[in-house]
């Protein structure tokens, strides 16, 4: 069920898997003990030196099908973010990319905007029309002109079924500084079309 890889023993993928679905199960989520497994499990993660390109495709696969619900269990884009440079598919782009992200008010006011951005306009202003307008204050699309080295990770197209043309980026290495508000929605609320 372990691989060696430049000396370290991983898990396949098909064990992470299992312990993912386990952390994720509703019997397992009730249990006090295991609140801070996702975190616990990813900080460690963050730690490796790094795991096989196989394991990595197979991650990527578990990000497109649960990454909002394996973010929110997480609970903290940091620590994601180190993991996911490991569990993910490394970025090989070399020039920076313009982005957008739709994403709440609340959240960019604090300068926190979240890992999951796009190449298209429409589908971030998509995004702040949809579950970030009912954030306080609203929602915005933003625009960065984002440096290789700042994304973690592209969902390649053959893997893209929402067709959404995602790039994972770490804020951290990203000019916050540099990133436009290009549309604001006003906040609705829940029950309003």
């Amino acid at each position: 069920m372990c691989v060696e890889s430049r000396g370290c023993v991983l898990p396949t993928s098909s064990t992470f898997v299992t312990v993912a679905l386990l952390l994720s199960s509703s019997k397992v989520a009730a249990n006090p003990i295991w609140l801070d497994g996702w975190r616990i499990a990813l900080r460690r993660v963050g730690r490796l030196p790094g795991t096989t390109q196989a394991f990595r495709r197979a991650f990527l696969h578990a990000w497109i099908t649960s990454g909002d619900h394996i973010r929110q269990e997480a609970g903290a884009d940091f620590i994601l973010a180190e993991a996911l440079r490991i569990l993910l598919p490394e970025y090989r782009g070399r020039r920076a990319v313009t982005l957008y992200r739709g994403e709440g008010a609340r959240n960019w006011r604090y300068r926190c905007p979240s890992l999951s951005w796009t190449a298209s306009r429409a589908v971030a202003d998509a995004h702040a029309r949809g579950m970030h307008s009912y954030s306080k204050g609203g929602s915005v699309v933003l625009k960065a002109s984002v440096p290789p080295g700042a994304i973690i990770a592209k969902v390649p197209a053959n893997e893209d079924r929402y067709g959404e043309t995602e790039y994972l980026v770490d804020r951290r290495m990203l000019d916050l500084k540099t990133v436009t508000v290009v549309r604001r929605h006003a906040a609705r609320v829940a029950g309003q079309g």
